[in-house]
């Protein structure tokens, strides 16, 4: 495994773990790490974090934000956890193990070359085979939640608060590139549900689309 980012190796090797103990392929030059490790590889540096945030809660469904602090660098990042994204059922739990161990990547650089195996239930069934690749497509879709996290996140609160403008105004200022990476099935791990890509498909967001058109070009 000579493309794992160097720093992750050197800090598994120093908490008595190698590349190959603990990370596993799920696309060519992506690795997956285990949970494990990257607890004891925060326990290692003395990685402390806040306390986590609840971005959005369902009973289904929940999105946490969690800040963690390596000396004197800090990053954040967020958690997702569905009934569609995680066979765990402890959807709060499993939002904030994904959001720390993806903080913990990227205090030690690693983000974007190696995801925590908690990422997504198709990493654990990787693990045993280590050909397996996992789908560029979810990854994509993941980065790109990441990336869009806000927007997504208001977009969500306006379809439960029924709000079809701000749902339309959020949606609008997405480019189409990013439209269509956030396009995925949430039984293929997208992040809206079933009720929300119909919501988003319908007449009601529709017509604040063409309300929201027809007042900018009025201007």
């Amino acid at each position: 495994m000579s493309d794992i980012p160097e720093r992750l190796g050197t800090i598994l090797r120093e908490i008595g773990e190698t590349p190959e103990s603990a990370c596993w392929p799920v696309r060519p030059g992506i690795y997956a790490v285990k949970h494990k490790a990257l607890e004891r590889v925060a326990e290692k540096l003395n990685i402390t974090f806040d306390e986590p945030e609840f971005a959005y809660a369902s009973p289904d469904h929940v999105i946490m934000r969690v800040t963690g602090h390596l000396g004197d660098q800090s990053a954040w990042s967020v958690g997702e956890a569905s009934k569609t994204t995680s066979q765990n059922k402890y959807y709060a739990a499993m939002a904030e193990k994904r959001a720390k161990d993806r903080v913990i990547l990227k205090l030690i650089g690693a983000s974007g070359d190696a995801y925590s195996e908690e990422e997504s239930d198709d990493f654990k069934d990787a693990a045993p085979n280590p050909a397996v690749q996992f789908s560029k497509e979810l990854m994509d879709h993941i980065a790109c939640v990441r990336e869009h996290f806000e927007s997504v996140y208001f977009i969500k609160q306006a379809i439960q608060n029924q709000d079809d403008l701000m749902a339309a105004e959020c949606y609008l200022e997405l480019d189409d590139e990013t439209k269509h990476a956030l396009r995925r099935a949430p039984s293929k791990g997208g992040v809206f549900t079933t009720a929300e890509e119909k919501y988003l498909k319908g007449p009601a967001i529709s017509n604040a689309k063409k309300q929201i058109l027809n007042e900018e070009s009025a201007i």
